[in-house]
């Protein structure tokens, strides 16, 4: 697998290389240790829903498990984060829940 380097964007060191894996991740040393990362997969699939509140319009992601809903939360991220940083999170808990993080 190769990542490709967009030579447009990229720094002068950069530019014309087929990949820059070996620079932004020196320790993976083969191909499985590669695809392993690259063919990850979320288990519960999120939804992107928007509403308006006050005027404004507000993006929340909701994600909800498998079978009948027994528990209702609400994810906050901090500062200059994403409610996709949540999804390895909401991969790991059980059946029953139903999630929103608004961003």
């Amino acid at each position: 697998m190769t990542v490709p380097c967009i030579d447009f964007a990229a720094p002068r060191e950069l530019q014309g290389r087929k990949s820059i894996l070996p620079i932004i991740a020196p320790h993976m040393s083969n191909a499985e240790d590669i695809e392993s990362v690259a063919a990850y997969r979320p288990k519960v699939v999120p939804q992107s829903l928007f509403m308006s509140v006050r005027g404004l319009r507000l993006h929340v992601r909701h994600w909800q498990s498998a079978g009948p809903v027994r528990h209702h939360a609400v994810l906050l991220h901090g500062w200059m984060d994403s409610s996709v940083s949540f999804q390895f999170v909401v991969d790991q808990l059980g059946p029953g829940w139903s999630l929103h993080a608004p961003d």
